[in-house]
């Protein structure tokens, strides 16, 4: 159609909304987008680092548990279950938060609620400044086998409920990579 797009990518790697109203603050007077896409990971509505470093704790208390003691430290074949252990362990630990920021108690959602209000805050500066606001959910890349392995649908319909009812267009990327 002969029509140009520039796309600025103003995304940095761990950030939540919070700090992306910084960033919007900043950069609409600058860029003047017609459009402002959100890509939110499912970590991003959670207090949950995405560094192993900011889990070095729960790591070394399964490691105590599962992968200590003589065998351990003699055995090859012991020394990788015991090591597997710790992998799936800590998987369960980090899968089972992020699902509990988003449907636990109001304890454990109270990130995902602050979240929520910058996200309001980013479609409000938006339609001030008249610009189309949208948000695509980028799935956990874990359990993307099926549809019947996929765990976090419950998570994505729970960030999906809240788009809808902010009036924030939203569109998941999940059914793609399914």
């Amino acid at each position: 159609t002969g029509r140009r797009y520039h796309v600025y990518n103003a995304g940095v790697m761990g950030t939540v909304p919070h700090h992306w109203e910084r960033y919007l603050q900043r950069l609409v007077p600058v860029y003047q987008p017609d459009y402002v896409f959100a890509i939110f990971f499912l970590r991003d509505g959670t207090p949950l680092c995405t560094s192993l470093r900011c889990h070095r704790e729960t790591i070394d208390r399964l490691r105590r548990q599962y992968a200590s003691g003589f065998l351990y430290r003699h055995s090859r074949i012991v020394r990788l279950m015991g090591d597997a252990l710790v992998r799936r362990e800590f998987t369960r630990y980090y899968l089972d938060a992020i699902s509990r920021s988003y449907l636990g108690s109001e304890m454990d959602r109270r990130f995902w609620s602050g979240q929520q209000q910058s996200l309001v805050r980013i479609r409000d500066a938006c339609q001030r400044a008249g610009i189309e606001f949208h948000m695509v959910v980028f799935p956990l890349l874990f359990g993307l086998e099926s549809a019947s392995t996929y765990r976090f649908h419950a998570v994505e319909d729970e960030i999906l409920r809240f788009a809808r009812e902010a009036r924030i267009p939203a569109f998941s990327l999940t059914p793609a990579f399914l």
